[in-house]
């Protein structure tokens, strides 16, 4: 892509799908954390992957995005409350937050969350969760995530 011209091309976004089950461990309570594990991150095109871990949107123009997010989760105590959302450029996306209570240990619960973002060049995107104590551990077991164009401009 010619950084020069103000394009992106309409073939531009993301699929994000967790390989296998992975554990966050939540050091500080309603501190968020990037979830663990692999994603699989295909197709992607106009994005790369950064370290954080994060998704980097490489379009040379500002964009309205759609956010995306499916999980199901579980923690590893009674009574834990869970919130997931994304981070833009380290920063949580307060649009992006939903939570649910876990009331018991290993209670498995399927949580959504959808968002609209602005992107430009080199902005960054993690997926992020947290609890309300210290020490508390999240499972997720299934986790997707979209990122595609919200309108054409």
């Amino acid at each position: 892509m010619n950084k020069t011209s103000k394009y992106c091309p309409p073939k531009t976004g993301v699929f994000a799908a967790l390989m296998a089950e992975s554990s966050t461990t939540i050091t500080t309570a309603d501190t968020y954390e990037s979830i663990a594990g692999s994603f699989s991150n295909t197709p992607m095109y106009n994005f790369s992957l950064i370290s954080g871990p994060a998704i980097q949107c490489d379009c040379n123009i500002k964009k309205y995005y759609e956010i995306d997010w499916h999980a199901t989760i579980a923690g590893d105590s009674n009574g834990m409350t869970v919130h997931i959302g994304i981070k833009k450029n380290g920063t949580l996306v307060d649009s992006s937050v939903m939570c649910t209570y876990l009331k018991t240990a290993d209670e498995a619960q399927a949580l959504s969350g959808t968002c609209v973002i602005e992107l430009e060049d080199g902005d960054n995107i993690q997926l992020v969760c947290t609890s309300d104590d210290d020490g508390d551990i999240i499972t997720v077991s299934h986790f997707t995530t979209t990122i595609r164009t919200f309108f054409e401009e």
